[in-house]
C-alpha cells in the first residue's frame, strides 16, 4: 500500500526537526519504504548531501509546485549538491544502488480461479 504513494526519486517534501519559528520542510528525494525504522509508513530519503535518512513526515510535490521556476532553481541546486557529493548520480538510477532499500521478500501469488482444486492447499 505505501509504494502506491510515491515514485522512485520523486521530488518530497520531508520535515527536519528544527526550532520554531524556522522552516523544516526540506527538499528530497524518496527513495522507499523503510521496513523496521520508526512507525508505519516511514520513508527512505535521499537529502542534498547524497545521504539516505528515514522520515515519517513526507509529502509529494503538487502539480502546481513542479512547474514553480524557483523550486526548478532548489532542485537544480539540490542536484548539484548532490553531485559534489555522488558524482556518478543522476535521475534514471535504479533501485539496485541502494541494495539495503530493496525489499528481497518473496512474492506471493495466489491460484487463479481456474488452477484451483480442493487439494491446491493441502500442503
Amino acid at each position: 500500500m505505501e509504494y502506491i504513494h510515491f515514485n522512485w526519486l520523486q521530488w518530497i517534501w520531508y520535515r527536519e526537526p528544527v526550532q520554531f519559528p524556522e522552516q523544516n520542510l526540506c527538499l528530497g528525494r524518496w527513495l522507499g519504504v523503510a521496513h523496521d525504522v520508526g512507525q508505519a509508513m516511514t520513508y527512505w530519503v535521499l537529502v542534498d548531501k547524497g545521504t539516505v535518512i528515514a522520515r515519517s513526515s513526507v509529502t509529494a510535490l503538487g502539480a502546481l509546485e513542479m512547474h514553480d521556476p524557483r523550486l526548478k532553481e532548489q532542485q537544480d541546486v539540490f542536484m548539484a549538491k548532490l553531485a559534489t557529493f555522488t558524482p556518478s548520480f543522476s535521475d534514471s538510477l535504479s533501485p539496485q544502488i541502494f541494495p539495503e532499500l530493496v525489499d528481497d521478500e518473496p512474492e506471493y501469488t495466489n491460484l487463479e480461479v481456474d488452477d484451483f482444486t480442493p487439494e491446491a492447499f493441502d500442503e
